[in-house]
């Protein structure tokens, strides 16, 4: 298309012109109001927020990782893969166990954790409540 100076040619088709506050007339995906999408593009041309902002490869809670990376709550910013186990009935490493390893956490699933009194929290058949076995 031909340019005739006023900028108020729709250049890439999207239905926006430069006039008309697209950010970008060169590329249709980018345009006032457009889906932001994981391409490193303010998509839609708001300046006040960041680039994929709501997609799976931006970091919504700030921890340094998206979901994109395997963050499994990117709500929460200590939550993600390689975080610290907290008690705190959450799986903050991602890796699809509560509270591992910790004293609260029931490791061996026999019912009982080391706070409530298993000596061995690695053998399901220790536990208070477990009979003695011969």
């Amino acid at each position: 298309m031909v340019d005739d100076g006023l900028h108020d040619t729709d250049d890439d088709g999207d239905g926006y012109t430069e006039e008309g506050d697209d950010c970008d007339d060169d590329n249709a995906d980018v345009y006032p109001g457009a889906p932001e999408l994981c391409d490193g593009l303010d998509n839609d041309c708001d300046p006040l927020t960041d680039i994929d902002e709501g997609t799976e490869c931006y970091d919504d809670d700030g921890d340094g990782v998206t979901e994109e990376d395997g963050d499994c709550n990117d709500n929460d910013d200590v939550v993600y893969p390689g975080a610290e186990e907290i008690e705190d009935g959450i799986d903050n490493d991602c890796d699809g166990t509560i509270d591992e390893d910790l004293d609260g956490a029931d490791d061996d699933d026999d019912g009982c954790s080391e706070d409530e009194g298993d000596c061995d929290d690695e053998d399901a058949d220790v536990c208070p409540e477990a009979g003695e076995v011969c």
